[in-house]
């Protein structure tokens, strides 16, 4: 049993008793009784809610796929759907002030059962109040159970009492015009109405008695099949806790990536938001490859923001100048000497003492940006205990972050046998784009060929000129001559800086490799794990 107070006081208070005789029944159903339409004897909701749920449904196909469903089976369970909506949409979800029919108690019954569960509390808990594409991936996952639960036998009894509850609500409301009617006529007219208005009412009554018996059958068919219904709702429910707080951390990192964050966040359409949490649900890929990002993401853009603070810390030769710090040995013995001291004084004021030229390992951003994926069959293999497949997709979406953030075009290419290429111009992205994108996998052999033509005829066209290309890879085949010389010209002549990242374990291979990609690029890095800082600043640097 539950303890949340919230659940507890939803699951505490009980049906109200149902009627034992027709009149009962009628009273509860006569339109004469002021009642809400909207709100009916549900979960209390005001029209934003309302208007909330009906865009959900609107935007989401997956869940008018299940209200149709669920209709199919019983022709009031949309009722349902809407209120396991609003019972993980709301802050603080009520009943309805209003004395509920019959059917309106079947259904409180039933939901009765889920509010008492702990894990209906628990996926609440991973953020559903407020978020309409949580709490729509919630219905999902619990609204086909809950009915389904239930047998054939009550499911035909259900749907017997919502017809003869619809069937007494247009008599009562035909004997409620007749009355109206009969007040505006003189007293002959009057009473002429008000005997037809009597007459639909003894026919209501009549109704009413022969299916009276549903008044007891069915309460205790429900309390029979309780247990039934509350595992039921329990599995569900723990289905959607295994994917719902992973889902919700991935949609947020790939939201930051598109932009789609805080007060952006409603730019993107509800369609396109569930769409997302949907392909994230059903992809356990996609949500890794969110969440790694999601992860480096941080480290990224801190390593964009402190670019031009780095401190060079390589040794790439001598050159003069007269940093006292980088100044070689033998130029501060000439300082050291009273006789040599001139001569020190004299490079100095002149610039050319010998000193150490130091640098950092990584590009300067000049432009646009060109991302080559390898996607061959073996980057779906892990390195060090981690996916090759996922990290290099995790890093695209962290530079397509960064091409965002600096209106940079950005163009990142998915090669093995061919290539397929996703162009984003000022890096921006849909949410529907990157999933795309990065669920992208052929599956073939490695070949660079593909991606090197590519990425030319991409710097041919003015929106990739004097591109930063980075290519990520766990292996090569021979290149071949002819396209290793047009491309090493091409890139001289285009301003391009090429950085290649070889992801091997075996040192041997690792050595083969970084010698022939060293060859194409003015900058490669040899990766024998993922989780090389140093490796990544120098990649988010660019």
């Amino acid at each position: 049993m539950s303890t949340d107070p919230l659940s507890t006081a939803l699951a505490a208070e009980p049906p109200e008793p149902a009627p034992t005789d027709a009149p009962a029944w009628l009273a509860l159903l006569d339109p004469r009784a002021e009642r809400d339409p909207q709100t009916g004897t549900r979960l209390a909701a005001d029209a934003y809610d309302r208007a909330t749920w009906l865009q959900t449904l609107r935007a989401s196909r997956r869940l008018q796929h299940a209200l149709t469903r669920a209709r199919e089976q019983e022709p009031t369970a949309p009722t349902l759907l809407e209120d396991l909506f609003l019972s993980f949409y709301k802050a603080a979800p009520t009943w309805g002030a209003q004395a509920p029919s019959l059917l309106d108690q079947v259904y409180r019954r039933l939901l009765c059962e889920v509010f008492q569960t702990r894990e209906w509390e628990e996926l609440r808990a991973t953020g559903t109040p407020g978020d309409p594409v949580l709490s729509a991936l919630g219905t999902l996952a619990l609204g086909e159970r809950l009915l389904s639960a239930l047998d054939e036998e009550t499911r035909q009894q259900i749907a017997r009492l919502a017809q003869s509850e619809e069937a007494l609500r247009q008599l009562l409301q035909q004997a409620r015009v007749l009355d109206e009617a009969a007040g505006e006529l003189e007293l002959a007219g009057a009473e002429r109405l008000a005997a037809l208005a009597e007459q639909r009412r003894g026919e209501a009554l009549a109704r009413a008695t022969a299916d009276a018996a549903l008044l007891a059958e069915l309460p205790a068919r429900l309390e029979q099949q309780r247990r039934v219904v509350r595992e039921q709702a329990r599995e569900g429910l723990r289905e959607a806790m295994q994917t719902g707080a992973e889902v919700s951390r991935a949609r947020a990192s790939l939201e930051r990536v598109a932009g789609s964050q805080a007060g952006a966040q409603d730019q993107a359409p509800p369609r396109e938001k569930l769409e997302l949490a949907e392909r994230l649900q059903r992809s356990r890929t996609l949500r890794e490859i969110a969440l790694v990002c999601g992860r480096l993401l941080p480290f990224a853009h801190a390593v964009q923001q402190a670019r031009m603070e780095e401190t060079p810390s390589i040794c790439s030769g001598v050159t003069l100048g007269r940093e006292l710090r980088r100044l070689l040995p033998s130029e501060l013995a000439l300082w050291d000497e009273p006789e040599t001291e001139r001569l020190f004084l004299t490079g100095f004021v002149q610039q050319r003492l010998w000193q150490y030229e130091m640098g950092c390992p990584r590009l300067e951003g000049q432009g646009p940006i060109i991302v080559a994926l390898d996607s061959s069959g073996s980057m779906a293999a892990p390195l060090a205990g981690q996916s090759k497949e996922i990290w290099s997709k995790a890093v695209a979406l962290c530079l397509l972050s960064i091409a965002r953030e600096q209106a940079r075009d950005i163009a990142i290419l998915h090669f093995s046998g061919g290539v397929t290429t996703y162009c984003y111009a000022r890096g921006q992205a849909s949410l529907v784009d990157l999933a795309q994108c990065a669920t992208h996998f052929d599956r073939g052999s490695t070949s660079f060929e593909p991606w090197m033509r590519e990425a030319l005829r991409l710097v041919d066209t003015a929106r990739f000129d004097r591109a930063d290309v980075i290519a990520i890879s766990d292996g090569l085949s021979a290149l071949d001559p002819e396209v290793e010389g047009a491309w090493n010209r091409r890139r001289r002549e285009r301003g391009m800086r090429v950085f290649a990242i070889l992801l091997e374990e075996e040192p041997e291979a690792r050595e083969q490799g970084a010698a022939v990609l060293a060859r194409i690029a003015d900058t490669t890095l040899p990766l024998a794990t993922l989780t090389d800082d140093p490796a990544l600043a120098a990649i988010f640097a660019i």
